[in-house]
């Protein structure tokens, strides 16, 4: 039940869990008054969820955040930082096809969490990202980048240094070469900004 910060918390006995739960809520309606009493008799399975990967849905995405759904026990909060597209569910695993940039998270996406502890003191669930392995990462990166060259679609990346040839350029993890008359000055000034590149 969304929101249900005692649902499997034994010292409150059914009626005074649906009593909290609508001042809380300014008031349930007698289904979902009904649904807690039955989760809160019925659902033994939540102490087993810690430590367990699951699916959670982007609900809301700021500069500093990530608002995600598990599915359980209301909204859980993420660094902004901590999710990017290698958090990402995809059916066949190879990643989300036309995001140009790492940090492309999207209100309904989905995002692999891992269960931290199932009741905060702010009547949520910690989660925290999944990092995938570092084979499907590379691979989900390489995908992109050779979609992105085949299309000349942009991505974006940071000029890291100057090097043999040019400029070094880290785009999701790989880094390139940006070779001497390929840029402007305007680029190479703005060394770790990150700026869109064509990959060729």
């Amino acid at each position: 039940v969304d929101g249900c910060p005692c649902a499997g918390d034994a010292g409150i006995d059914d009626e005074g869990l649906v009593r909290q739960l609508a001042l809380s809520r300014g008031g349930l309606s007698p289904r979902r008054a009904e649904t807690v009493r039955l989760l809160r008799r019925h659902n033994y399975t939540l102490p087993g969820l810690r430590g367990q990967t699951v699916q959670a849905r982007v609900l809301r995405v700021t500069a500093d955040s990530v608002s995600v759904d598990p599915g359980f026990l209301g909204v859980s909060e993420l660094p902004r930082a901590e999710v990017g597209l290698a958090q990402l569910y995809s059916p066949d695993g190879l990643g989300l096809d036309g995001r140009v940039s790492a940090d492309d998270v999207r209100v309904g996406d989905t995002v692999c969490v891992r269960i931290e502890a199932l009741y905060t003191p702010f009547g949520d669930m910690q989660v925290e990202a999944v990092r995938p392995d570092q084979v499907q990462a590379q691979s989900m990166v390489w995908r992109r980048l050779t979609d992105a060259m085949a299309s000349r679609a942009q991505v974006q990346g940071r000029v890291l240094n100057a090097c043999t040839g040019g400029y070094a350029v880290g785009i999701a993890g790989i880094v390139g070469l940006l070779p001497y008359g390929r840029f402007t000055m305007d680029t190479v000034r703005r060394v770790g900004s990150l700026q869109p590149f064509v990959v060729e």
